[in-house]
C-alpha cells in the first residue's frame, strides 16, 4: 500500500492576503480608513456632520477641494445641497477649503446671521 502525500495548496495564503487587502482598501477594518478632508461651514468652522462631495468618476483624496453637504443630504453639481428631510430645501453648507478661496466651493454669499447652512432663498434674497 502506497501513501500519496499531497502538498499544501499555496492558493490559500494568496486568497487571504487578497481578502485582507480588499478590506483595507474599502475601509472595512476600523482604524485603517484614509482620512477624508475636513469640511468647514460658511464661517470657516469645522463641521463633522458634513462630508465632501465628489463628482461622478472622481477619486476622493486629501488634495482635492470640493463643497460639502450633511451626511443625509444630496450633493448637487452646482455646489448646493438638497435636504430630503427638509422638504428638499437647498442650502449652501460647506467646503474642504476653510477660507472658501478655492473655485471648487462657489460661495454664493456670506449669510448675514451666523447660520452654518444658509437656505438658498436667504442667499438669493441677499443678492438682490
Amino acid at each position: 500500500m502506497t501513501t500519496k502525500t499531497t502538498k499544501m495548496s499555496s492558493h490559500k495564503p494568496i486568497w487571504l492576503a487578497n481578502t485582507l487587502a480588499l478590506l483595507l482598501v474599502s475601509g472595512r477594518i476600523d482604524g485603517v480608513r484614509a482620512q477624508e478632508p475636513t469640511c468647514y461651514d460658511t464661517w470657516g468652522n469645522r463641521d463633522t456632520n458634513q462630508v465632501p462631495c465628489y463628482g461622478p468618476g472622481s477619486t476622493p483624496d486629501t488634495k482635492t477641494t470640493t463643497h460639502c453637504c450633511n451626511k443625509n443630504d444630496y450633493c448637487l453639481s452646482n455646489g448646493l445641497c438638497m435636504s430630503p428631510q427638509a422638504n428638499n430645501l437647498m442650502t449652501q453648507q460647506g467646503c474642504t477649503d476653510k477660507d472658501w478661496n478655492d473655485s471648487s466651493c462657489n460661495r454664493l454669499c456670506q449669510p448675514e446671521k451666523r447660520d452654518p447652512s444658509p437656505p438658498l432663498s436667504q442667499l438669493l434674497a441677499q443678492s438682490h
